[in-house]
């Protein structure tokens, strides 16, 4: 078993060579690490079956209509998305409100404006599509900092790293430990928090996604449905040409007679709907490789 002197000195390993790679990448042109981040993606496919034959799976479940050559050429098309995600994020010290109106547009801003006007809380939330980093960081620049929600890594050095990296603009990190209080204190007080929501493994509310039943988690519809917030479904979609768009939703609404019994369930599969709108269309951009679906609805 590991002693907790080795568990240390692995963990400093991972920091330092994450280190090392981060500040390589940053060193690079843009250009240059998008194409690094496709062949990393490539690399990726190939040395983590495990996430390689799930993703396949849950897309061949779906999509059964479509060949598995299609099923196959999308899945090389996640991992390499993947990849130049996450090589995108570590350039993200770069950005300015300059340079990011040439690599982001921005559709929907009305709806966040008229939003906050009204003085509610609001959550914005978004999918695991595209580059969904990219959104906090773009509403920042613009003037719209946001408190996010985030799972932290199994290594706190990486953690606190990609952290300050996420907070660079003036967004702020929230950890799932303290998140419940400091939601409703952010709500309470209008203010703007991001939630990524669409997928959970083991627990959660039941949804339809794709007209079959998955779990995902229920925070969105539970602090807007008690602190009546407005909720924003938000999405990024990466272009052919490695820029964004970041779509923004009109605000969720219910008809009076649905208000009156309206359920946490009842929010989620709507705000699930978008999601599914989006994957649909930019399947190779979303995460497939979590367990969604179970066995026995294979």
């Amino acid at each position: 078993m590991e002693n907790r002197e080795d568990f240390m000195i692995k963990r400093w390993i991972e920091y330092f060579l994450f280190l090392i790679v981060a500040n390589t990448i940053k060193m690079l042109p843009l250009s240059i690490s998008f194409f690094l981040g496709s062949i990393l993606g490539k690399i990726a496919y190939i040395v983590l079956p495990k996430y390689r034959r799930k993703a396949f799976r849950n897309l061949r479940l779906i999509f059964p209509d479509s060949s598995k050559a299609k099923i196959k050429f999308i899945t090389h098309k996640i991992f390499q998305n993947f990849g130049k995600s996450f090589i995108e994020f570590l350039h993200f010290s770069k950005a300015n409100k300059e340079n990011i109106k040439k690599y982001v547009t921005v559709e929907g801003i009305n709806y966040l404006k008229e939003a906050l006007e009204e003085g509610k809380g609001i959550i914005i939330f978004s999918g695991h599509l595209g580059n969904w980093e990219v959104i906090p960081l773009t509403f920042a620049l613009m003037g719209y900092p946001m408190s996010v929600l985030v799972k932290g890594q199994s290594n706190k050095y990486i953690d606190n790293m990609i952290n300050r990296i996420r907070e660079k603009e003036g967004t702020e990190v929230i950890d799932l430990g303290r998140a419940p209080k400091k939601i409703i204190n952010l709500l309470q007080n209008g203010k703007i928090v991001g939630m990524v929501g669409d997928q959970s493994k083991d627990s959660g509310i039941k949804v339809n996604f794709f007209n079959k039943p998955i779990l995902v988690p229920q925070g969105a519809a539970s602090f807007a449905l008690r602190y009546n917030a407005a909720i924003l479904p938000t999405f990024d979609i990466r272009e052919e040409n490695n820029k964004h768009r970041i779509i923004i939703e009109p605000p969720l609404t219910f008809s009076e007679s649905e208000k009156e019994k309206i359920t946490l369930e009842d929010i989620m599969n709507k705000l699930m709907k978008k999601v599914e709108k989006y994957v649909d269309r930019y399947p190779e951009q979303w995460i497939w490789w979590y367990h969604q679906w179970k066995e026995d609805n294979r």
